[in-house]
């Protein structure tokens, strides 16, 4: 894992690409006037962003994906789980970004000092670390 002064660095050479679509996010149904927020990954950081560092909007690639996010649906030897919580909301959410990085490319693995286990790693007890 590159340091924050060598990841920004390495950011700004990424080759980047235009993006559009459809994303997903669950919020909790209390959060629904404010539901496009950030605020919530600044107080308590996400899978990319430590508490305090930035605010990220964070989407997902389809419902299942959402849901896991937030572990209301769990993956067991039985097969997908759903799990008791409050009230939830999906949204689905249509962009147009100009200038996205492929996460799963193995050359900007390289160029941020990552591989695809870090990324998709649990993230909680990292995040409780601040990192």
């Amino acid at each position: 894992m590159l340091s924050a002064d060598a990841l920004d660095a390495a950011v700004v050479r990424l080759t980047a690409r235009p993006l559009g679509g459809v994303a997903f996010r669950l919020i909790h149904a209390r959060y629904a006037v404010t539901a496009l927020s950030a605020i919530g990954s600044l107080r308590r950081g996400g899978r990319y962003n430590a508490p305090g560092t930035f605010e990220a909007l964070y989407l997902a690639d389809s419902p299942v994906t959402a849901l896991r996010e937030v572990e209301a649906l769990v993956q067991t030897e039985a097969g997908l789980l759903g799990v008791k919580g409050p009230p939830r909301i999906l949204l689905s959410v249509e962009y147009a970004l100009s200038a996205v990085a492929d996460l799963a490319d193995p050359e900007i693995h390289a160029a941020l000092g990552t591989d695809a286990d870090e990324l998709c790693a649990p993230w909680r007890p990292l995040n409780a670390r601040g990192r």
